[in-house]
């Protein structure tokens, strides 16, 4: 009895170790006005953090705005930048 009892507590800590570090996820989304000379990496590396992957915010950015192969975009031209942010909750630890 108190080995299942040790095992059911050993089970439940774990569940919430892991449910502590499992953050949530949020869409974020920025809207960036293209100026003279801009190129669409730079724009994105206005809104990137050391944790985001630059080439695939980038990818997303021409496939989100409908951007053609030539990457050509003007002035004036509003992009939509769509992140992933990840909330860590603490627990008062």
């Amino acid at each position: 009895m108190i080995k299942e009892i040790a095992l059911i507590m050993a089970g439940a800590a774990v569940s919430a170790v892991a449910c502590a570090y499992n953050p949530s996820t949020e869409t974020i989304e920025y809207r960036e006005t293209v100026d003279n000379g801009d190129t669409i990496w730079g724009i994105c590396a206005k809104v990137a953090t050391d944790d985001d992957n630059l080439q695939e915010m980038v990818d997303n950015v021409i496939r989100d705005n409908g951007i053609g192969m030539d990457c050509n975009i003007r002035p004036g031209q509003e992009l939509v930048i769509r992140v992933e942010r990840k909330h860590y909750f603490d627990f008062g630890n």
